[in-house]
């Protein structure tokens, strides 16, 4: 009869595992679970690039620019937009919008610009650059349309003193400042300016 061996260390005499030893064994074993990696992948694409803008409204100190809005195709939403200057190596940023639109204010007046327009998710994720805009901001103050002439000037409550004055009011695109009452040359009740004395014609002298 051969001798009998001890049992190695989790074995039966036999050499099978014990059932526990063997249910440890689980099927997943050295197994990753990828089941969120599409989900971080969508939250790592980019909005589709904004459209050209366009430039309307331009005056000496501001500019309205509309472009065709981007589409979020990460799941976070689309947040808005930055607007920026093509300016050298450094491109500045004009400002922000959470709309397909923007009025940019504080131009330089005279100078020309070429602006395009990045698109930005909820992950902050930045789209590519929109294909720019060039235009020239307009020379002084901006504004050169006169407000139409007031009407219907009236004088009511006339006294010695003083009278009251109406009218219709003006209109303007930027807003009436005020108004300027001026009194005309030749009106009724000022006084024409004496004329000058006559000179008289010298006697002829006698011999």
């Amino acid at each position: 009869m051969p001798p009998l061996q001890a049992p190695s260390e989790g074995r039966r005499a036999d050499g099978s595992a014990p059932r526990g030893r063997r249910g440890c064994r689980s099927r997943g074993r050295g197994r990753r679970l990828h089941g969120d990696r599409p989900a971080r992948r969508r939250l790592l694409t980019p909005p589709s690039t904004p459209g050209t803008p366009a430039a309307s409204n331009v005056t000496a100190t501001g500019a309205t620019l509309t472009w065709a809005a981007s589409t979020d195709q990460g799941g976070s939403g689309l947040a808005g937009y930055d607007v920026y200057r093509e300016q050298g190596a450094t491109d500045p940023q004009l400002g922000q919008s959470t709309t397909n639109s923007i009025t940019l204010t504080g131009p330089a007046a005279n100078s020309p610009y070429q602006v395009y327009v990045r698109a930005r998710d909820g992950a902050g994720n930045l789209s590519g650059d929109s294909q720019p805009v060039t235009f020239t901001t307009t020379t002084g103050g901006g504004d050169t349309s006169p407000p139409t002439a007031p009407a219907g000037l009236a004088a009511s409550a006339t006294t010695s003193t003083g009278t009251t004055l109406s009218w219709t009011a003006s209109t303007d695109d930027t807003g009436v400042a005020g108004y300027d009452i001026l009194r005309a040359p030749g009106a009724s009740g000022g006084r024409s300016p004496r004329p000058a004395p006559r000179p008289r014609p010298r006697s002829a002298t006698r011999a």
